[in-house]
């Protein structure tokens, strides 16, 4: 009756396991740009999935929802399986989703969520919103303080509460995400990308793009185009 839900770039791994059923659904960046747009505001299931923070601070969550609303939830997992199998309409593929989805959400009872999660402060909620809508601006701590009327340092210690990390730390994570989900979902130039997230210096970008990922755009681009493609 428990489900282990892994999140986007969430690290981990599987050892000694028994009875352990694992459901891989990959999600494009088409389809949680459009379709699942909405899993991001969502409180419960935007965090459970990883899509409100930043992947540095994703985790592996364990939640608990007894035998019988397993039973009920594995339904249409299996027949999302079968969908993807047999090439079935986007259309089709996204009911059922959301069908697991709101199965998902159901089941759950926030307490029984293993680990608290980031706890908001209205500040940097407000901080957070303000990065999102104007993430290619050139944004700097003290014109963030500015907007939000505090303490440059005082809002440090905000975000390192809340979210575990700095403000600016944490609009270098996003535009490394928003930079990553363009280079999937369009076919815009790399330089392009990168002043659509406020890198405009090429240098800056490729620099911050591999401390985030590990590699550069243009690798991330083709070795994860090329998983999507062979579906793994």
């Amino acid at each position: 009756g428990s489900v282990i839900v892994i999140p986007r770039g969430a690290w981990h791994a599987y050892a000694e396991c028994h009875d352990l059923e694992l459901v891989n659904c990959l999600l494009s960046p088409q389809m949680l740009g459009r379709e699942l747009a909405w899993l991001k505001d969502d409180t419960v299931l935007g965090s459970l999935f990883g899509l409100r923070y930043p992947r540095a601070i994703q985790e592996v969550t364990q939640v608990d929802i007894g035998k019988q609303r397993f039973k009920a939830l594995h339904a249409p997992l299996r027949s999302l399986e079968r969908a993807y199998e047999r090439g079935a309409s986007r259309l089709l593929i996204v009911g059922l989703l959301l069908q697991a989805l709101a199965l998902l959400k159901d089941s759950m009872d926030c307490a029984v969520l293993n680990g608290p999660g980031p706890q908001e402060h209205p500040a940097v909620r407000q901080a957070m919103i303000l990065l999102d809508k104007s993430i290619d601006e050139a944004w700097s701590l003290a014109r963030l303080a500015a907007c939000l009327q505090l303490n440059p340092s005082y809002l440090v210690r905000l975000f390192r509460s809340c979210i575990g990390m700095p403000p600016m730390k944490y609009l270098a994570a996003i535009r490394a995400e928003r930079a990553a989900n363009l280079l999937l979902s369009s076919s815009l130039r790399i330089g392009e990308i990168g002043l659509r997230v406020g890198w405009g210096d090429p240098k800056l970008f490729s620099r911050s793009f591999r401390q985030h990922f590990g590699m550069t755009a243009g690798q991330y681009r083709k070795q994860m185009l090329a998983s999507f493609r062979s579906g793994t």
